[in-house]
């Protein structure tokens, strides 16, 4: 055994000790310290090592652990000071709030300065780093972090350097395929996620990461594999749900797509892409009355959902119902006012409803914000032209 090895028992050997003199001077010192002192060490006992606990699987250290343990000991100073400020008399009353503001003054200050780093995820994580560059926890949650935020490139480093610290993590190759993925990167994509799978075949985000993917490249019926696998896996994953039944309405599978899309919804009834999928395949299946309330659940939850509005408005038009299709697709230019094709979907309904000059400038502002754009050019002219068409008696 090393020198190393033997100053690791020196601090439960020292500890020991400390309780063991407390114990024989407990009648001439009070149970205060050795009370104090088994709270701290009571309440410290998970996080010793004794037992394997979540937070290991990152650090074997976190300060946090002991804020809670720190009141036996604060309490036992507290006790001391206010006993012997007793014993001063009523001439030294003063000194208690001296010392109190002699000790909570720096104390102040310290928070103070510490809570700067707690004012977003972003600066945690980057003080984390420059304080312990080797904490891949920290670079793992800000590649998460500046992703979230679109910043694809940077987050791209700080997931590469989490997986240089810790190569043997799934989350670390998975989260780099989510990122190469969001880049466009598909086939790095997957090379990341099957690298994940390779050091945990039972990492259900890479199973449904994978199919995703798989998915994007036409590859349906592998990536229903990955998606399946991910359920035996958690079979409650509402994404996986979804996902799947993506896959399968593809397949025009519509039955079964409704059971995955319903089964995430039992699981989540909040779940936004769940409720519009499954409004997609009422839709495409004739139910129309539920694939209404559907996308309507949908912009309940979030009005500006543009593509759910999109596809209301598209619905609507095929029932006939032109006003409140027209209603939908004006929502649409007002959430995506660049969106040219819009402008022209909103023309062409005002056309049929009669609106002639509303249409035509409809294509118009199609016009503005693509200039370019030769279906509202030809929609604009072939407009025009039935304005400029002299009517029959």
């Amino acid at each position: 055994m090393d020198v190393g090895q033997w100053w690791q028992y020196l601090f439960p050997f020292a500890a020991l000790c400390a309780l063991a003199v407390l114990w024989g001077l407990r009648r001439i010192a009070g149970r205060g310290p050795l009370t104090a002192l088994l709270f701290f060490g009571g309440t410290l006992v998970p996080a010793l090592g004794f037992f394997d606990v979540y937070p290991f699987r990152f650090s074997f250290v976190a300060d946090h652990f002991q804020y809670l343990a720190s009141l036996g000991l604060i309490a036992l100073f507290a006790g001391v000071g206010s006993t012997l400020l007793a014993r001063l008399g009523p001439r030294a009353q003063w000194c208690g709030p001296v010392a109190g503001l002699v000790v909570l003054a720096p104390l102040a200050v310290l928070t103070w300065q510490q809570g700067h780093i707690y004012k977003d995820r972003e600066t945690l994580w980057r003080t984390t780093i420059a304080r312990n560059p080797t904490c891949w926890m920290a670079y793992s949650n800000l590649g998460l972090e500046l992703r979230r935020q679109g910043n694809l490139d940077e987050a791209l480093a700080h997931a590469q350097a989490a997986l240089r610290l810790k190569p043997d993590y799934a989350e670390h190759h998975g989260n780099l395929g989510i990122i190469r993925a969001d880049l466009g990167q598909l086939d790095e994509a997957i090379r990341h996620y099957r690298a994940a799978l390779a050091v945990d075949p039972r990492h259900a985000p890479s199973h449904n990461n994978l199919g995703t993917a798989l998915y994007r490249q036409g590859q349906s019926e592998q990536a229903c594999e990955h998606y399946r696998r991910a359920l035996e896996l958690e079979p409650r994953y509402p994404d996986a749900h979804v996902n799947l039944g993506v896959a399968l309405a593809r397949q025009r599978q519509f039955d079964e797509a409704i059971e995955h899309y319903r089964a995430a919804l039992r699981i989540n009834p909040y779940h936004l892409n769940a409720h519009a999928s499954l409004g997609n395949v009422l839709a495409a299946t004739g139910q129309v009355d539920e694939a209404l309330e559907e996308y309507r659940t949908v912009l309940r939850s979030n009005p500006n959902s543009a593509v759910t509005r999109v596809n209301l408005g598209q619905l609507l038009a095929r029932l006939g119902r032109l006003e409140e299709a027209l209603e939908q697709f004006r929502e649409v230019v007002r959430i995506q006012p660049a969106d040219a094709n819009m402008h022209c979907a909103v023309g062409a309904l005002l056309e049929k409803l009669g609106r002639a000059d509303e249409a035509v400038a409809a294509y118009r502002n199609a016009l503005r914000v693509a200039p370019d754009h030769t279906q509202a050019r030809a929609l604009l002219e072939a407009a025009l032209g039935k304005q400029e068409t002299p009517q029959r008696p």
